[in-house]
């Protein structure tokens, strides 16, 4: 199974129009000093249709919803917007890292396989030009994001291409 397999394992409808795939989007805090996470907000969410596009330099991941309206839309964006504010910033005498964290199951991989994203910069934009706002775009440096075969070891599949 390469990345590429699992992006498309991921991404767009079945055929009776819902996701390919699990949705969790995480606002982090990690803890510099004794090296721990202390997880802010977490949802999950099956409905939003993906698309992940890896290019040179970095990857994004969309997730389209059904309108601005969409109740996860509505606390996801939310979530977003009140933890990337100012007082979030990293200082230069930093004891934490905020960040915000993606991950993707494909359905249709039975949960064996998962991509995961650290360091996400965000934006809420139309799925369509001049449509409404219904995507949050991720936008992540190649290196924090990688796919993941779940076993004892949780298997680096990056590491196969």
């Amino acid at each position: 199974m390469t990345e590429k397999d699992i992006f498309n394992a991921s991404c767009g409808a079945m055929e009776d129009g819902t996701s390919r795939a699990l949705v969790m989007v995480e606002t982090k805090e990690f803890i510099v000093t004794n090296e721990t996470e202390k997880i802010l907000t977490e949802f999950s969410c099956d409905n939003p249709v993906v698309n992940i596009h890896r290019g040179f330099a970095q990857t994004i991941i969309d997730l389209t919803f059904e309108d601005s309206e969409d109740y996860d839309f509505v606390h996801i964006f939310k979530a977003l917007k009140e933890f990337t504010n100012p007082n979030n910033s990293v200082g230069e005498l930093a004891k934490s890292i905020p960040t915000i964290q993606v991950t993707v199951i494909p359905k249709g991989l039975m949960g064996d396989y998962f991509v995961s994203g650290l360091h996400a910069s965000w934006c809420a934009m139309p799925s369509e030009a001049g449509g409404d706002i219904n995507t949050i775009r991720f936008i992540f440096q190649n290196e924090y994001l990688h796919c993941f075969k779940t076993n004892d070891n949780w298997e680096d599949v990056n590491d196969d291409i």
